[in-house]
């Protein structure tokens, strides 16, 4: 009797074992993902940053790709360590990120809004003015 206890006991540690390596498996392969697709998002946010001329649009580059790739990348680094205090540390890089790049955006389009020239959207027929409409007006302006 006792030694079929002590079999049935080994089988379940066996078991929990296995399962407990398939579980990290599929955490260390769900992280890797995570961080792939973050780090793929925060290079398309750098690429939108350098490529777009319109304020706005490097704004919407700089702030909507970036939380996500941010979000991804801490996603993936807590499902590779899977410590409780490296996550609890994680979580609140997450949060603050979230809090603060937004906040930066509209601060960034309220000083583009107060530093350009008076009338200057009036003058454009209301459409937003790209840097090339900034440049042309400069070459205009030494002419």
């Amino acid at each position: 009797m006792t030694t079929t206890l002590t079999t049935l006991r080994a089988a379940a540690v066996a078991v929990d074992a296995g399962v407990q390596d398939t579980v990290g498996l599929v955490c260390d392969w769900a992280g890797l993902i995570a961080l792939f697709f973050g780090a793929v998002l925060c290079l398309a946010s750098a690429i939108g940053l350098l490529r777009l001329d319109e304020l706005y649009a490097r704004m919407h580059a700089a702030t909507k790709p970036q939380v996500l790739g941010v979000l991804l990348v801490l996603i993936g680094i807590g499902l590779r360590l899977r410590d409780p205090s490296v996550i609890g540390l994680l979580l609140l890089v997450g949060i603050f990120q979230m809090l603060t790049i937004p906040a930066a955006a509209q601060l960034l389009a309220r000083a583009h809004l107060r530093t350009q020239p008076r009338g200057f959207i009036e003058k454009s027929g209301g459409k937003v003015a790209t840097l090339n409409d900034a440049r042309r007006r400069e070459d205009e302006r030494r002419s």
